[in-house]
């Protein structure tokens, strides 16, 4: 499973894209340097996954995040006390097939968030891997879903299967 702890190196190819991406946008004048360096730095746990789990390749289109032999396609998501954003664009490619799961991180250990420049230690913890649909249930008006509490339910539903299977 790819839950865990990960501390990693971040590396020259992943800044100079992240760089490259912001400076396109950028053009377009309707976000502000910081928010797209905050925004696009949240792309390094896949970029990292995907260099050390050979069971995963980045998707270099805007749909998803990697294709993953186990997981299908997977969009990295990450964690918020006040629930993991899945904005509507996300959400059509889950509606159309295009999302399989998923991957649910946070910046380990406080998940604030993280300066990436070239060549420093970051770590970041992914918690869980959720299918996507199911998340897409728990939606809320401002498209968010509560993880510890769609888990929790997804846990109780779990058990309680079981024990049916198991009754004689």
């Amino acid at each position: 499973m790819i839950e865990g702890v990960y501390e990693s190196v971040v590396t020259h190819e992943f800044i100079e894209r992240r760089d490259a991406i912001i400076a396109s946008i950028l053009k377009k004048g309707k976000d502000t340097k910081l928010d797209l360096i905050r925004r696009y730095n949240c792309e390094w746990p896949e970029h990292h996954q995907v260099t050390i789990d050979p069971n995963q390749t980045l998707y270099e289109g805007n749909q998803y995040d990697t294709i993953h032999t186990k997981l299908g396609n997977c969009d990295y998501k990450q964690y918020a006390k006040i629930g993991i954003h899945i904005g509507p664009y996300i959400q059509d490619q889950v509606n159309n097939n295009k999302i399989d799961n998923f991957v649910i991180w946070k910046w380990y250990p406080n998940n604030w968030s993280v300066n990436l420049e070239e060549n420093k230690d970051v770590a970041y913890e992914i918690i869980g891997v959720i299918n996507a649909k199911f998340a897409l249930k728990f939606l809320d008006h401002n498209n968010r879903f509560p993880y510890e509490e769609v888990m929790e339910w997804k846990s109780l539903q779990s058990m309680s299967l079981e024990n049916v299977l198991n009754s004689n």
